[in-house]
């Protein structure tokens, strides 16, 4: 262990070569100017660079384009080969170029240059298997086409303006005139693991990813392409395979509640499509929120912190609602209570009792929606256990307590 650290603790030292430290503050923060003038200071300031996830097409000069679209109706993969070419290219450039660094830091290099090429390798691996096998180019188109329909969809919520008599009526949805496209790390880290979700003897099949990106750089989208890549992967081998398939841990229930809703737009684009293909099963993609009863309810009927006595508060304004979503993740429709100046005879919008099992079930609250009946997402503990929701956003806490 000791070695490690060491080790890791030298190639830090080599990454950060060219950043010098004069002063390590006790107490107190320090810093110095180009003169190399040592002080303190009460608040320290560090101007940081600005990280792009944008990668520049050596053969086009812009942007590499990997429309979601296209991926996903054709099997044309020029442009993927090319940015795996340009990477390799990059590498071997490293390579020529590693004996310039100091020669204390040789090993560091050479490290870091394998893990490269082995990086290389698997995304070479991943679009061979997307080449060559039906079921992964399958699951990859339609993980593509699910990326692109979400999103289409429109973040914003659309409040209730009224009540006719088929429901509530909502603001007009707003038109979204993106192209959704793959930046170049988020293609690389699905194609990067693709080999080792489809080969069950993959020797990667027990590593760890870290995918690490600064806020707002589209960490999240990365890995929700390859949860929709390994959940219809799963129901092209099998339709019946329709038990939990993926389960993303977070430290803070805030994010989680965050995440969730991001991640739900995706379940009903997943949903939508396999409502349209018959090889992938009659049970629905689904997603389950596993938090703790502060934020979601632990049982359905039974208890003042159930589901069913959560509703009934909501209706007669003595607590806030426990359902997680504010708006449908499809269409944008309010979910929740209205207004007071448009809400009818106390109907919550979105959320209503179920009689089997005995419940309570959220829709859309618009009746033009394609899931104004249900849509497919769990958040009370008891119904996660029953339905085992193919994608599950918990926290740490919740796996603690389990024996």
């Amino acid at each position: 262990i000791e070695n490690q650290i060491n080790f890791e603790s030298k190639l830090f030292e080599m990454l950060y070569s060219n950043n010098n430290t004069y002063a390590i503050g006790h107490g107190t923060a320090v810093n110095w100017n180009d003169e190399k003038a040592i002080y303190t200071e009460t608040m320290p300031i560090v101007k940081l660079k600005d990280l792009t996830p944008d990668i520049i097409n050596k053969t086009t000069n812009k942007n590499f384009d990997l429309n979601m679209l296209e991926l996903s109706e054709l099997d044309d993969y020029s442009k993927i080969k090319e940015l795996l070419e340009q990477y390799k290219k990059w590498i071997s450039q490293i390579d020529k170029n590693k004996t310039n660094v100091n020669e204390q830091f040789y090993d560091i290099a050479e490290h870091n240059i394998k893990k490269c090429t082995e990086s290389l390798r698997r995304m070479e691996a991943g679009l061979d298997l997307i080449q060559n096998d039906k079921d992964v180019m399958l699951a990859f188109q339609l993980a593509n086409k699910s990326m692109h329909d979400q999103q289409m969809r429109t973040s914003a919520r659309r409040k209730v303006t009224g009540y006719s008599g088929s429901g509530y009526t909502f603001e007009d949805k707003k038109a979204n005139n993106n192209i959704p496209k793959w930046r170049p790390f988020q293609i690389g880290f699905i194609l990067q693991n693709i080999e080792s979700i489809a080969n069950e003897q993959s020797k990667y099949r027990e590593n760890v990813d870290l995918l690490w990106f600064p806020t707002g750089g589209g960490k999240t989208e990365a890995y929700l392409g390859l949860t929709a890549f390994t959940l219809f992967l799963r129901r092209i081998k099998n339709p019946l395979d329709s038990g939990t398939g993926v389960i993303t841990r977070y430290t803070l229930r805030l994010l989680t509640a965050q995440q969730f809703e991001r991640s739900a737009k995706l379940i009903c684009s997943m949903e939508n499509i396999r409502r349209s293909n018959q090889n992938l099963g009659e049970t629905p993609f689904s997603i389950g929120i596993w938090v703790g009863s502060d934020v979601t309810p632990n049982r359905r009927t039974s208890g003042t912190n159930s589901a069913k006595q959560n509703l009934h508060d909501l209706k007669n304004k003595r607590a806030k609602s426990k359902f997680i979503l504010q708006s449908c993740p499809w269409c944008g429709a309010e979910i929740g209570r209205p207004a007071e100046n448009v809400i009818e005879n106390n109907n919550i919008a979105g959320i209503k009792t179920r009689r089997s099992p005995d419940g309570v079930m959220l829709f859309c609250p618009d009746s033009s929606c394609t899931f104004s009946d249900s849509l497919p997402v769990y958040v009370v503990d008891e119904d996660i256990y029953d339905f085992t929701p193919s994608f599950l956003v918990a926290t740490v806490d919740k796996f603690a307590l389990m024996p």
